[in-house]
């Protein structure tokens, strides 16, 4: 599943975002923090030296709903993997309640540079029967609404971006008599936090409809990503995890990981 995390942070076009190294060099003396460089950095300030320095003393804290804590490294988008394309498809014809299509949308954006924009109405995805377009057909539909997750960068230059969130959703629909589907499926954003100077951006990415169940007792679910993007003078920073959501209410981490593009 980490592969697709990371193939994930590719997707959606921040890689443009400029770097400049006379910038950040110049931001780090302003700032008084030559004065926590090594000291053989210190005397020679260099882009390369900088970045190995800022990867090696960085990391992303990840907070799930249970509370667990996971720290993630922050790596180079050297060492990612080429981009994968992928390619899905829908079936016609009269619904299947044991082949599971995906409806809603499939990527959105929640927070706009540092600003939250998500819409509850329009911005959503489902796990359904097959040729069912409208989810209201079906029925014995639950809420759920997640406890709190917290992702937040830690730096060894100035205070962390932080971003809060939680997971919405209907879920236990049932189609004739059969079946547990989700609908609705959404993340909802809490607080956004940005360093001065950087610009964060967090997007989702619902896809993966799959039956966890079997042909007779189907149960639909999704993959969802939260990706979090921090752009600032050390080039974009960015933390992807991926959650499965499944119409029996189960819910399950996957893969988190963190990338750091400056070339």
């Amino acid at each position: 599943m980490r592969l697709c995390v990371v193939v994930l942070l590719f997707s959606f076009g921040t890689f443009s975002h400029a770097f400049d190294c006379t910038r950040m060099i110049d931001w780090i003396k302003q700032n008084d923090y030559v004065k926590i460089l090594p000291d053989s950095l210190a005397q020679n300030i260099t882009c390369e030296g900088v970045m190995d320095y800022y990867l090696r003393t960085s990391s992303v804290e990840v907070i799930d709903h249970n509370g667990d804590r996971e720290m993630i490294p922050l790596v180079s988008a050297r060492d990612l993997p080429q981009r994968q394309q992928s390619s899905s498809s829908k079936s016609v014809g009269p619904p299947i309640p044991s082949i599971i299509w995906q409806i809603g949308k499939a990527i959105w954006t929640i927070v706009k540079d540092n600003r939250p924009s998500t819409n509850v109405t329009d911005d959503w995805a489902g796990a359904v029967p097959s040729g069912v377009k409208d989810w209201r057909n079906l029925y014995g539909w639950r809420n759920y609404r997640s406890e709190l997750f917290h992702l937040k960068f830690h730096g060894t230059f100035g205070s962390p971006a932080e971003y809060k969130y939680i997971y919405q959703m209907k879920y236990h629909g049932r189609y004739k008599g059969v079946g547990a589907y989700i609908t609705e499926l959404t993340s909802v954003t809490q607080s956004v936090t940005a360093h001065l100077g950087e610009h964060v951006f967090v997007h989702v990415k619902a896809d993966n409809p799959v039956n966890y169940g079997t042909p007779k007792h189907p149960i639909g679910g999704l993959d969802m990503t939260v990706t979090m993007i921090a752009n600032g003078v050390f080039g974009s920073k960015q933390i992807a995890c991926t959650y499965t959501f499944m119409g029996n209410g189960t819910t399950q981490k996957d893969a988190c990981a963190a990338v750091n593009y400056w070339v």
